[in-house]
């Protein structure tokens, strides 16, 4: 009897959990991709693959949530449809129906330090990598969109490249202006009525050539 009721109580547990594990990764995750989206002007695929890439990092946090938002509801439903007195009432103890939180919790544990030591990195990673790969793409449709786009030159300094039309399909600027700013304003300035961008990779970074013409 007293097997059955935990197994009864950790049934409880674990619906809840996963509901609330699934709704919430889904809504921190959404929201954790606007700023990418709202910052570099990421395309639908771009923001699709970013938010697949969060959603296991989203996880490690949304975990011990999910586990303490089910473990109210269902401890406080439980009592609250007086089953907490009637098994009080058959001499059945606290602790035994403490045990299916406490088998939560150490899933829970276990799963959190996986996600944290083997699993967010390479999902970090896997981001960082997608981002570099459409470096391209997020510049042009920023200047598509914004009509520049920030290229950062070091702690102190910045470019800021603008242009009349974006053409991201012969890789063509036409009719930019580079501005090289810096703390003491404006360091040096670029117009073209023509311009190649090329992108070469180093590492972590890119690097955008501009051919003018």
């Amino acid at each position: 009897m007293v097997f059955t009721l935990q197994r009864y109580m950790f049934r409880e547990l674990l619906r809840i959990f996963i509901l609330a594990t699934v709704g919430l990764t889904l809504i921190l995750s959404l929201g954790g991709i606007l700023g990418p989206v709202q910052e570099y002007g990421v395309g639908p695929r771009q923001a699709l693959h970013i938010l697949v890439y969060f959603m296991p990092v989203t996880l490690t946090f949304v975990l011990p949530m999910a586990a303490l938002f089910a473990s109210a509801l269902s401890y406080g439903r439980f009592a609250s449809d007086n089953e907490l007195d009637a098994c009080r009432a058959s001499g059945i103890g606290m602790m035994t129906l403490v045990y299916p939180g406490l088998a939560l919790a150490v899933l829970v544990a276990i799963a959190n330090l996986l996600l944290s030591f083997h699993v967010m990195p390479y999902f970090v990673h896997l981001a960082e990598r997608s981002l570099k790969a459409d470096a391209k793409q997020i510049l042009f449709r920023n200047i598509e969109r914004r009509g520049f786009y920030r290229v950062s030159a070091g702690k102190s300094s910045e470019y800021l490249i603008y242009a009349d039309y974006p053409d991201l399909k012969n890789d063509t600027l036409y009719g930019i202006i580079v501005l090289e700013a810096s703390r003491r304003g404006i360091e040096d300035l670029i117009t073209s009525s023509k311009t190649t961008v090329r992108f070469d990779s180093h590492g972590a970074t890119n690097e955008v050539q501009l051919l003018v013409h």
